[in-house]
């Protein structure tokens, strides 16, 4: 899964920086089943492509279900990693 969606993302962020957009909004589903590695590897290849790519490119994000709507959803914004339930 992790081969697919790291092409699937080249090809998009390779979409972004011909447009040349001044926002870009990801509206969720950033991994599979909220698995960290997913989302830390998303971030990085974010980060590194706004630094060398499109530095002036505005980056929002938003949760969707797969990435916190399962039994095993965390919350990896916190030193305790509680699992994520929306309210």
């Amino acid at each position: 899964m992790f081969a697919e969606s790291d092409a699937f993302l080249t090809a998009l962020l390779d979409t972004i920086k011909q447009d040349n957009p001044d926002v870009l909004l990801i509206s969720g589903d950033l991994t599979k089943d909220g698995e960290k590695e997913g989302h830390e590897d998303l971030a990085e290849k974010l980060e590194e492509f706004r630094k060398e790519e499109m530095p002036d490119l505005h980056i929002y994000i938003t949760p969707g279900n797969h990435d916190h709507e399962h039994a095993n959803g965390m919350n990896f914004n916190t030193d305790d990693a509680l699992q994520f339930r929306p309210a």
